[in-house]
């Protein structure tokens, strides 16, 4: 007898498929717990990493093309690419669609930096907005800030949606072994392109651990916000600190 839940996730996760929407890669490891080796669920799996692989390909022939190979984000996306495919290889496809993903938008912040340092764009300004732009900007990477220091992953979610239900428990098994977080984001560079924008920052890290040691990091970021109702989000990241 079919099982009537098993079918209205199938269904959710072809709508989201049908979507482009990440989210997709979500129901399906949620199903696939309830279901293991589920035949249907690992065809949905397989066509996720699949475009995953497609996509990713394309931004990064498109950003050769451009002749992007020099953006700052260009060597850090073929390196994620190249992890992604290792993943893949090693059986880890859900890691694997992830990274790629990652990978994808990092070719996409290359093509797009290739594009706002063109000679073309002489005279105009496209690394700044207007000051309140700029502030605007600020305000969803001080709150994520606040979020680590709170050491909560939900905190962090509010703010950085796209981070994922493994994401999150990785991050609070992380907060627990720490009696302090400060955090500091620099932006170094934001591109501002309608409702859109690329900010790249150096992250600043101290945390201090229970154990009564501290902890010291300094990487580079890239963040991708996007202009919703009114108000920047954090549409994605290079990378988060841990």
């Amino acid at each position: 007898m079919p099982d009537p839940r098993r079918q209205r996730e199938i269904e959710q996760i072809a709508r989201l498929f049908q979507d482009g929407d990440h989210q997709v890669l979500d129901a399906i490891e949620s199903s696939l717990r309830l279901y293991p080796a589920d035949e249907e669920l690992t065809e949905w799996l397989t066509r996720v990493e699949m475009r995953a692989q497609d996509r990713t390909a394309r931004q990064h022939q498109s950003a050769v093309a451009a002749g992007a190979t020099a953006a700052p984000s260009f060597s850090e996306a073929t390196q994620t690419e190249r992890d992604a495919l290792s993943l893949g290889r090693q059986g880890r496809t859900i890691a694997s669609i992830r990274k790629l993903w990652e990978a994808e938008e990092l070719f996409v912040t290359a093509t797009e930096w290739k594009a706002d340092t063109s000679p073309t764009r002489t005279g105009t300004d496209a690394s700044r907005g207007a000051p309140e732009a700029d502030t605007a900007v600020d305000v969803p990477l001080s709150s994520l800030t606040q979020a680590y220091a709170a050491l909560s992953a939900a905190a962090v979610k509010k703010v950085y949606r796209p981070l994922t239900a493994d994401e999150a428990r990785t991050l609070d098994r992380s907060f627990l072994d720490y009696s302090a977080y400060r955090l500091d984001i620099r932006i170094g560079r934001t591109t501002f392109r309608g409702d859109r924008a690329v900010v790249e920052t150096t992250m600043d890290a101290t945390v201090a651990l229970r154990s009564g040691s501290e902890r010291h990091s300094t990487t580079p970021a890239t963040f991708v916000m996007q202009r919703s109702n009114g108000a920047w989000v954090i549409a994605s990241a290079s990378r988060l600190p841990q």
